[in-house]
């Protein structure tokens, strides 16, 4: 299996011990399944982010039978897969799972890096300009793995979760990817002050952009657009061979939540790569009905 995914590595699984979670590891010849056992009011399940990984359709459906026999050891009323490989998907409804709100993105940009003149000639010229005139204006890009660094970034994330009205992550969570080792903080400041702030793991051959967040007074230095670059940059200089930018959106709709982060990552370069989305196997019908239910209506709430 190649191009493992980071939320299907052993280093995942750390930071989800470190949270508290039960989590799980099965593998059968060409299958692997990392997840945990979430917990509803309704029942428990199993959960596999971007997984389970798989060499074939025949393989997925083969683990997926060890998988299920897991599951209901554990009293779980369904399975939540999240198979990267698009075989799979092909049959994923035919064998009755059931396609349900994705949580991780079912689309995302994966940029090639091959040479620095090809990732420059995918970038936006502008943006390009910003990044190598950043000095000039007085600007310093530095790098961390230190856990206490961690907080820069947390501080700024708040602040455009409460402007934009979304949820940001905890700090305890920013910090426990940071002491696995995976996770690198970058940040640029400006007069001895950090105007915008990012995350992105690496993983095998892949650098992950997970987290980012700049300072709205400062947004005409274009902070975050030059960290960005850099970060691609310094993966290639590291040997990396891809550039994930972790999700977008394939509607058109200008009034979608993803559509104005998907038009900036894409002034990046980058191939549009489908995964196969989210699913469920249902192994409770009953138990299933009521969380779908409970679920619509939490979703509902969140909305008003």
């Amino acid at each position: 299996m190649k191009n493992k995914h980071i939320l299907q590595s052993a280093e995942w699984e750390k930071v989800e011990k470190a949270e508290g979670r039960e989590t799980f590891c099965i593998t059968t010849p060409g299958f692997s399944a990392r997840g945990t056992v979430e917990k509803t009011p309704v029942c428990s399940y199993l959960f596999m982010k971007y997984g389970p990984e798989c060499e074939d359709s025949k393989s997925f459906f083969a683990g997926m039978r060890e998988v299920s026999k897991f599951a209901k050891e554990k009293g779980c009323g369904f399975v939540r897969v999240e198979p990267r490989n698009l075989e799979v998907k092909k049959e994923l409804k035919r064998r009755g799972y059931v396609r349900t709100r994705d949580i991780e993105p079912e689309w995302t940009l994966i940029l090639p890096l091959r040479s620095e003149e090809q990732i420059f000639s995918a970038i936006e010229g502008r943006k390009l300009r910003y990044w190598r005139n950043y000095q000039k204006k007085g600007m310093r890009i530095w790098s961390s793995k230190e856990v206490s660094d961690t907080k820069i970034l947390y501080d700024l994330l708040v602040k455009l979760a409460n402007k934009d009205k979304f949820n940001a992550y905890s700090l305890k969570h920013l910090e426990n990817e940071v002491r696995q080792g995976f996770a690198t903080l970058y940040f640029v400041e400006s007069e001895k002050e950090v105007i915008a702030a990012a995350m992105v793991y690496d993983y095998g051959k892949t650098r992950y952009y997970v987290h980012a967040a700049k300072d709205e007074g400062k947004a005409k230095m274009m902070a975050g657009t030059i960290l960005l670059v850099q970060m691609i940059v310094d993966a290639f200089r590291e040997g990396k061979k891809e550039f994930d930018f972790w999700g977008m959106t394939k509607s058109e709709d200008k009034n979608h939540p993803w559509y104005g982060f998907t038009q900036y990552k894409k002034s990046f370069g980058g191939v549009e790569t489908e995964f196969s989305g989210t699913w469920d196997l249902v192994l409770s019908p009953v138990k299933y009905r009521i969380y779908r239910v409970l679920r619509a209506v939490n979703l509902w709430m969140r909305k008003k």
